[in-house]
């Protein structure tokens, strides 16, 4: 049974003179790791271990995680993912899940490049490049007219990484309205 990985902890008590109780907690999914290799999204509990029966799309319910600086093999079910920044999203989860902004953007996935740079994109597939900085997030209170106004659909990222926020407009527009 302890071997099974969507169980975490197994506890057996004696109880006298003939009775035995068996307590099991289970992994709870946490989020979602994609693994480009083998184009497979798999579920994480919160201490990183990779659950069983992976899906070929998404799940709507789970934040999506992709490391692409990870130079490790894939990780196995249950095994832990071998991302160092994965104690980062994990320590800052409740964070990004109940900030108020970040709620309202409906972020989807967090991506981590080959330098180490952090990237939410939200459901709407806009990208708010944070670099290797949590903080950086504060910055966007001050697009929040521009994140509400029509402008919005020709959004293709914020990067938040610098003092003068550069905001990145889809170059596919003129096409698109051509047709």
């Amino acid at each position: 049974m302890s071997q099974d990985p969507r169980i975490r902890k197994v506890t057996f008590k004696k109880i006298f003179p003939n009775r035995l109780e068996i307590q099991i907690e289970e992994r709870r999914a946490f989020l979602q790791i994609y693994q480009p290799e083998q184009k497979l999204y798999y579920l994480m509990d919160e201490e990183g271990v990779l659950l069983p029966d992976p899906q070929k799309e998404p799940q709507a319910d789970f934040l999506i995680f992709q490391d692409a600086s990870l130079k490790a093999k894939p990780s196995r079910v249950g095994e832990k993912y071998p991302s160092q920044h994965l104690p980062k999203v994990i320590q800052n989860f409740e964070t990004i899940q109940n900030d108020p902004l970040l709620e309202e953007e409906n972020i989807r996935e967090i991506q981590v490049d080959e330098l180490g740079f952090w990237t939410f994109v939200t459901e709407d597939k806009i990208e708010f490049r944070v670099g290797n900085s949590f903080e950086n997030l504060e910055k966007l209170e001050n697009f929040k007219l521009l994140l509400h106004s029509e402008v919005r659909q020709t959004l293709n990222y914020l990067d938040l990484r610098f003092q003068d926020v550069i905001v990145k407009i889809k170059s596919n527009l003129n096409n698109t309205k051509q047709k």
